[in-house]
This record gives structure tokens, sequence and C-alpha cells, in this order.
């Protein structure tokens, strides 16, 4: 067992969570770690001047983060995270900024120990999810479960002929092998998926339910 798959069952987290629901090899997720990543990221964004308008590379909050039932010890991780967010990563673009995909894939693979990571950002998340586990995740878990079975259900009904028009078009099979969605509470400036295929043609992309 890694030190950072450990880490993640002291703070009882799955280290490799199962999806929510698979359909046409579309696997669905709902994962703490990406929701805390991309809510830290919409929360700096959040403080800008440039926060909810165009120019902003998060999406907007679709709800208030509020800290009322927080302890001082809470409040103070909290921020901390925000903090950090705000000034070391919302400058860059979720998937294309300087590191920002190999960090999304160490999120999505509950692999904090991974030097994409780094100890900094490491020490952040781990202090930011007990918070974000007790004040936040709940809901926004919720939301997401909701959304994937609306989504899934839609796509039982129009998946045969939308798959076959896709191949005609794009010339090419559909996925032969399961593809890793993450759905999020709260996404990025693009307003409904954001996706990178990589080097080794398997595919992660991360969608926006809440604030669709």
């Amino acid at each position: 067992m890694t030190a950072g798959a450990l880490c993640l069952l002291l703070l009882g987290l799955p280290a490799a969570a199962q999806p929510a629901t698979q359909v046409h090899q579309l696997r669905f997720h709902s994962d703490l770690l990406m929701n805390l990543h991309h809510t830290l990221y919409a929360a700096a964004w959040a403080r800008r001047p440039e926060g909810g308008t165009p120019r902003a590379l998060a999406g907007a909050l679709p709800g208030p983060l509020k800290e009322d039932g927080m302890s001082l010890e809470e409040r103070k991780a909290w921020t901390a995270a925000i903090d950090y967010y705000d000034s070391r990563l919302a400058a860059k673009d979720l998937l294309f900024g300087d590191g920002m995909y190999a960090t999304k894939m160490a999120i999505a693979d509950g692999d904090l120990s991974r030097p994409a990571i780094g100890s900094e950002l490491r020490a952040i998340l781990e202090a930011a999810a007990l918070v974000y586990r007790r004040h936040f995740w709940p809901e926004h878990d919720r939301a997401n479960r909701a959304w994937i079975a609306a989504t899934a259900a839609r796509l039982e009904t129009i998946a045969a002929p939308a798959i076959a028009r896709l191949e005609q078009i794009y010339d090419t099979r559909w996925f032969t092998a399961p593809v890793r969605v993450d759905v999020v509470w709260v996404g990025t400036w693009e307003p409904y998926l954001e996706g990178k295929v990589t080097s080794d043609a398997a595919v992660a992309a991360t969608m926006a339910g809440l604030s669709q």
C-alpha cells in the first residue's frame, strides 16, 4: 500500500472509488477529491473581480460555501486551502495549465503521493478534505448522483442511434473500454465538458452536474 493510499484510508476516503453507474462504456463517478479540487479552484476564482464573468477560468459556484458551522481550526484549514489555490493554481487552466493535467490524474486515481501533487498541495488537500467531507460533501454528492441518475436514464433512451451517428460522422468506433467521467458540483469556464485523451488512449473527463 502506498503512503498516499494509506492517508486516504485514514481520512475515510476510498483509494479507488467505485463508479456510481456505467452506461455504454461511460463510467460516472462522484468523487470527493475531484470535487474538492474543483470546489477550491472555483472558490479561489469567486474572490477575484473576474469571478463569475466570461474571463474567469472557473464556473460560478452553484451555491454558497457557508462556513458558519465550522470550528476555528476547520475555518483556518479551509481558508488556507482557498488561499493556496488562489495564489498557486487559479491562474492556470484546470486542464491545460502547466502541471494541471498530471495533478488532475493523480486526484482521479486517489494518489496524493505522486510528484505532480507535491508535499505542499498534499497537506492542503488532506486538511481541506476533512472539512469538505463534513460540511459540503453530502450535499454535493447528492446533487452529483441525482444528475448522474437522470443523465444515465436519458442516455439509455438515445444511446443506440446517437452512437451509430457519431461513429458515422467521425469514422471511428465508439469506446471499446470504459471511460471515466467525473461529475463535479462546479466545473470550469467550459459550459459542459472538459476532457483529455492521454498518450495511452485512456480517456478522463470531468462534467459539471448541478451547474447545468
